[in-house]
């Protein structure tokens, strides 16, 4: 395994979910597990940083590829509290901040951005631990590390880093639950938000019917203990699986081949470990 700055990587003989790792002679000690799913993701350099920042290392990172699908638009990293967030940005105006769902990213506002960009600023972010965004590799205490609490954190350090005080929000999914958190913790930071295709929780818990559980039925799988839906989907492609998640049986004629792509060239064991951590953080808070 090739990792950068990385001289000797051992497994610890009496505990094997642990791995000892020397850099440039300082021992540290970081789970398997972890340092597994963050080298199948290309990230084991960063892993091991000496500086127990587990994810990141934003100005070693280099800018992701580009898709095209965004043409005039800057692509920047920023560095958050425990996450590197990648976003594209665009246009001028006032500032809009647009969240994307699971298991998408920044690149599902594709057809709109440009539109928009002619009497916006636009922001298209990746949710930490989605698209090329990385968060840390622990869940933390109750999976706090990805509440949407904290990753709608993210998103406001994202705008102030971009210089705005107050701004325009959208959010799709996951990213509409991120941009609601977000606008009831920082109202005075927030001018309107639009929210799409989202209930209450504790609504959608509370009322299942077979449609919803035929439909949704990524929600209880990915809420199963002990790792399990994540030893599932390692056994199929990826491709597979987002386009399920996607279409239920297969790419919808108007997904852009270009946008399922970056889907699935994001969809690593960083990604997909990311909905369970949130799915679980959201049964807890009922």
């Amino acid at each position: 395994m090739r990792t950068s700055g990385v001289t000797a990587v051992n497994v610890v003989p009496e505990a094997r979910m642990a791995l000892n790792i020397s850099i440039g002679g300082d021992a540290v000690t970081i789970d398997r597990r972890q340092f597994m799913a963050a080298a199948a993701a290309g990230l084991g350099s960063q892993l091991v940083s000496k500086s127990g920042d587990a994810l990141a290392q934003t100005a070693a990172r280099p800018l992701p590829p580009d898709s095209g699908l965004f043409p005039g638009f800057e692509a920047k990293w920023v560095h958050t509290n425990g996450a590197d967030i990648f976003l594209r940005h665009g246009g001028t105006g006032q500032p809009m901040l647009l969240l994307h769902g699971n298991p998408q990213s920044h690149v599902c506002w594709h057809k709109v951005a440009g539109t928009l960009a002619r009497r916006y600023h636009v922001v298209v972010a990746d949710l930490r631990g989605y698209g090329d965004s990385v968060g840390p590799a622990a869940g933390g205490p109750d999976h706090i590390n990805y509440s949407f609490r904290t990753m709608a954190q993210d998103q406001m350090d994202v705008m102030t880093t971009l210089g705005y005080d107050r701004f325009f929000v959208a959010g799709h999914d996951r990213g509409a639950r991120t941009a609601h958190r977000l606008a009831l913790d920082h109202p005075e930071r927030v001018r309107k938000v639009a929210l799409l295709d989202i209930l209450p929780t504790r609504y959608v818990w509370a009322h299942p019917s077979r449609e919803w559980a035929l439909n949704s039925w990524h929600w209880s799988f990915m809420a199963q203990p002990d790792e399990m839906f994540e030893r599932m989907i390692r056994a199929i492609p990826a491709r597979e699986f987002v386009l399920r998640h996607l279409g239920r049986s297969g790419k919808p004629a108007f997904f852009d081949d270009r946008a399922v792509a970056e889907y699935v060239r994001c969809f690593t064991p960083k990604t997909f470990t990311v909905p369970a951590r949130i799915i679980a953080r959201l049964l807890e808070s009922i």
